[in-house]
């Protein structure tokens, strides 16, 4: 059986059931619904308000601060007097770099320290027959000058028996005279008295003269004591310089050949960065002391220069650690110590592994903010965690606070700014 074409489409298209339509809601409740509805929006846009945030990073540390210690050259090390743990004094050597250099003739710091040691002894066997000389000199001098002494001593004692023969000879002939004027005596007899007194005072200005002789001569031993003493002592002088040249050129030498890293603090031995055996470059991490007694730990976070105007010492901040997720250990009340007033430098950043990301974002300065956990013991399911320097820690930093109204209609405020004209400074 076959129907046509319209009965079937006149079949599809009828209505299976009958249509109801319903009441409708009436308007006074629509318009008292929408009514309410837009009040609480707009109460809630006047009366709620929301704080702008910035999140920032940086890491624990304690204080005093742990010194991390650089290879100030390139070399292998040779050896290492300490272990991680072990407390150290100030001066103690910590690694032996050797930094010498191989040329054909060997190790050049070795020839070199050869050559100086050889010229070293042979300084000092100069020195030394200096100073015998001196010695034999000085000897030969003082004896000289015990003979001429002597003599000195002699032709004084024969230089005042010489003078007390002179008034002898002196009475004699006055006596002669008055022998003479009575007839007692003749003429030829005072001739002869005059000759003797005047050969006694010849023989008189003779032992003078050698007296005289011996006291200069005495004098002169003396200065030539002084003398030669004075260039034996600038010779020795003048050797013991070059001794000292060449000392320092062979601590040079020594220094050149090998390098002694010591330790700059009294502390602990934290980290040890490299082994007996390793090459390093100028620039590596060797080791980290932390100085003395860790009294308590800080956070060092890196703030945005414009988020500083907001932040004031002894703001709260609640803090979190990249090792201490916040939903198992929970956030961490820190109070702020300080805020740095000038951005910081990129050589102090560059010291800091969680600024160092930073440093290449030139486009925003930073600022050093310090804050300190109340807390820094860490407990999670009977266990206690230590703090560990250099953990990563970040916070969010609440800044100004407004209504969402006037964040809402911020956008209008900066059209305003940018389309208006210059500013009447009256």
């Amino acid at each position: 059986m076959t129907f046509r074409k319209e009965a079937l489409e006149n079949r599809g298209s009828s209505w299976q059931g009958k249509a109801v339509m319903s009441g409708g809601v009436p308007a006074w409740l629509v318009a008292t619904v929408t009514l309410l509805f837009f009040m609480l929006v707009v109460a809630f846009l006047f009366s709620a308000t929301w704080h702008r945030r910035v999140m920032v990073t940086g890491e624990l540390v304690s204080v005093p601060r742990a010194v991390t210690l650089y290879s100030q050259q390139q070399g292998i090390v040779e050896r290492r007097f300490v272990q991680p743990g072990e407390r150290v004094k100030k001066g103690a050597p910590l690694y032996e770099i050797n930094i010498d250099r191989i040329t054909h003739a060997g190790v050049l710091s070795k020839r070199q320290k050869e050559t100086i040691e050889k010229r070293l002894s042979a300084l000092d066997n100069i020195i030394e027959r200096v100073r015998q000389n001196k010695q034999i000199a000085l000897n030969t001098l003082r004896q000289q000058k015990a003979s001429y002494e002597s003599a000195l001593k002699h032709s004084q004692a024969i230089l005042i028996s010489a003078r007390a023969g002179l008034k002898d000879t002196q009475r004699n002939m006055e006596s002669y005279k008055n022998h003479l004027q009575r007839g007692l005596i003749t003429k030829d007899q005072l001739a002869n008295q005059a000759s003797l007194h005047h050969q006694q005072q010849i023989n008189l200005l003779n032992i003078s003269t050698q007296h005289e002789q011996n006291t200069l001569q005495n004098m002169l031993l003396s200065s030539t004591l002084q003398t030669q003493a004075a260039e034996f002592d600038n010779q020795v002088f003048e050797l013991e310089i070059q001794k000292s040249d060449l000392l320092s050129q062979l601590a040079a030498v020594e220094a050149g050949g090998s390098s002694v890293v010591t330790s700059p603090v009294d502390g602990k031995i934290e980290m040890t960065g490299v082994t007996v055996g390793q090459t390093i470059s100028q620039g590596d991490s060797l080791l980290q002391i932390v100085p003395g007694n860790v009294s308590h730990y800080t956070i060092v976070l890196w703030v945005p220069s414009y988020a500083v105007p907001y932040i004031t010492v002894g703001d709260t901040v609640n803090v979190r650690y990249a090792a201490f997720p916040a939903d198992k250990f929970g956030q961490f009340f820190s109070t702020v110590l300080s805020i740095s007033e000038l951005p910081t430098p990129l050589q102090e950043m560059a010291t800091w592994s969680s600024a160092k990301e930073k440093i290449t974002d030139l486009s925003v300065t930073w600022h050093k903010l310090v804050v300190k956990p109340e807390n820094t013991l860490f407990h999670y399911r009977d266990k206690t965690f230590s703090p560990q320097n250099g953990m990563r820690a970040s916070c969010v930093l609440f800044l100004e606070k407004r209504s969402l109204i006037e964040w809402i209609l911020s956008p209008l405020s900066r059209i305003k700014n940018d389309t208006a004209g210059p500013l009447d400074g009256k």
